[in-house]
């Protein structure tokens, strides 16, 4: 696999390890997804009154989850919106109660989790409504249940390799007994023998402590791994075939969509089965060389953009551009109103002097693009045909395996967009 090394840039976000919770914002748009495999049904009106933790929507079938409300207030409608992560959903748009606005209080960690069966896991996880988080949104359960899994091993990837992006690393470093417990929760619902956790070189420290706790409670059937330090690391499709060679000979863009619990959602799987907190939350980086004090935040689903900087106090300057994961594969933020989802685990303002688009100019043959493609394309070629719509020539070139990371536009002395011509090509 041909990896690269981008600068990281994470420094700015790992200041402090402590997670704070943003003022209650005025509204939150919280997305329901009602297509498969969530099958999502509203259930409040406009002008209702709702609660902290009360749910919004049902399942339809028997793989949906439930959606939480988040905070006090009053549902004002049910709007389309699209998300700060690309996604076309609908909402329920809820006026928030600010001076009462709710919080999850622990009443403290139940231990006969340990007892309790794998089909009882799931069910709980499910009622919960805990997702896998990361590139696909998919229920956590379902996962668990029918997930395809080898050598009877779980695995987790801890593994970040965007530039900018830490979230996952400070839960590791903030919460790692927790981590530790939330992935042998989901081991044991998928009824699986043994947990890799994949984490990426650069967090050391994190892979030193993870290490040491799993010595001090002595699961030997938990491994941690540190991986290389490249970029996309964390694409399935680069992490599995170095984590078990089983997975070489299955084609690239399958291992890319192939589901993985992230950190984020090892997390919420904790939570949900030890306190019995529903998902209406997770941790988001907020970063980028405006924002005033970068940091790790509990962001609720369905704030907006603009809410979630004031977390961080706002910015320094007017972004250039405003991203949503990592600026390699993170989708550009059309407005500062558009929700934050379970898909979010970024937020970046970058300044206008870094974001200025260059001028294309023609290809120069150099084949940078090929020495840096992780699944051995040749990206000027496919982009060649894609031009000249010659679709055929593109596939009979094997663009349908790009997995869309970016390599070959970072790379490209012509500052052409390899990836969208790759992509139109299949």
């Amino acid at each position: 696999m041909k990896l690269i090394k981008l600068p990281l840039k994470k420094e700015m976000s790992l200041g402090t390890w402590t997670l704070k919770r943003p003022a209650p914002p005025e509204v939150l748009r919280v997305p329901v997804y009602g297509d498969a495999p969530f099958y999502q049904e509203v259930k409040v009106l406009p002008g209702q009154a709702v609660s902290f933790g009360m749910k919004l929507a049902e399942p339809r079938g028997a793989m949906g989850v439930p959606v939480y409300c988040p905070a006090n207030g009053t549902v004002n409608g049910i709007i389309k919106t699209r998300t700060v992560s690309g996604e076309n959903v609908f909402a329920v748009e809820i006026q928030v109660d600010r001076k009462n606005a709710g919080a999850f209080l622990a009443s403290g960690e139940s231990s006969d989790w340990a007892d309790i069966s794998a089909e009882r896991l799931r069910a709980q996880i499910k009622e919960k409504g805990v997702l896998l988080c990361g590139r696909q949104l998919r229920p956590l359960a379902g996962y668990l249940e029918k997930g395809t899994f080898h050598a009877k091993t779980l695995i987790i990837n801890a593994c970040e390799s965007e530039p900018y992006v830490t979230a996952g690393e400070v839960l590791l470093l903030a919460h790692p007994l927790e981590i530790i417990k939330g992935v042998e929760i989901l081991r044991r619902a998928a009824g699986l023998e043994k947990a890799l956790i994949a984490v990426g070189a650069n967090a050391e420290q994190a892979v030193e402590v993870l290490k040491s706790k799993i010595y001090f409670l002595k699961w030997n059937h938990i491994e941690v791994r540190a991986f290389p330090a490249r970029y996309p690391q964390d694409d399935p499709a680069v992490l599995l075939p170095l984590v078990d060679p089983f997975f070489s000979d299955i084609e690239p863009r399958v291992l890319h969509d192939w589901p993985l619990p992230d950190i984020a959602t090892v997390y919420a799987a904790y939570e949900a089965i030890v306190f019995g907190k529903p998902f209406f939350e997770r941790a988001v980086t907020i970063t980028g060389e405006c924002v005033v004090q970068p940091q790790n935040v509990w962001l609720p689903f369905g704030i907006g953009t603009m809410d979630a900087l004031k977390a961080c106090k706002g910015v320094l300057r007017e972004p250039g551009r405003m991203l949503a994961g990592g600026p390699m594969r993170g989708s550009a933020i059309q407005n500062m109103e558009q929700p934050v989802s379970a898909m979010t685990d970024a937020l970046i303002a970058l300044p206008k002097e870094w974001t200025a688009e260059s001028a294309e100019a023609d290809c120069i043959r150099c084949g940078e693009c090929a020495e840096v493609c992780p699944v051995d394309l040749s990206p000027a070629l496919i982009a060649a045909a894609s031009k000249r719509q010659d679709w055929a020539g593109a596939r009979e070139l094997n663009a349908q395996q790009c997995l869309g990371c970016g390599n070959c536009a970072y790379v490209c002395p012509s500052h052409l967009p390899l990836v969208d011509l790759i992509q139109k090509g299949f």
